[in-house]
C-alpha cells in the first residue's frame, strides 16, 4: 500500500477492532492517543511508516499482546 498522512481519528472509535496492520506507509501521526480506546485490539502493526510515538504512564492496552513500531521517527 501506500497511504500517506494522518491516520483518521474514526479509527479511534472502531471498539471491535481486534487487528490492526498498516505497514509499510508514509503515516505521519501521534498513534498512541486513538489507540489507547481500542479495548479489544490484540495486534497493532504500523512498522515503516513516518509516525511519532511516546506512550504516556498513564495509558494502558489492557489486551494488546503485540505491537510493531519499528522504523518510524
Amino acid at each position: 500500500m501506500n497511504i500517506t498522512g494522518e491516520i483518521p481519528e474514526a479509527l479511534g472509535s472502531l471498539m471491535e477492532l481486534m487487528l490492526l496492520i498498516m505497514s509499510l506507509n508514509k503515516l505521519n501521526d501521534d498513534i498512541l492517543m486513538w489507540a489507547c480506546y481500542l479495548k479489544k485490539l490484540v495486534l497493532l502493526h504500523l512498522f515503516d511508516n513516518k509516525l511519532t510515538y511516546e506512550l504516556p504512564h498513564n495509558v494502558t492496552v489492557v489486551n494488546l499482546v503485540k505491537i510493531d513500531l519499528t522504523s518510524n521517527n
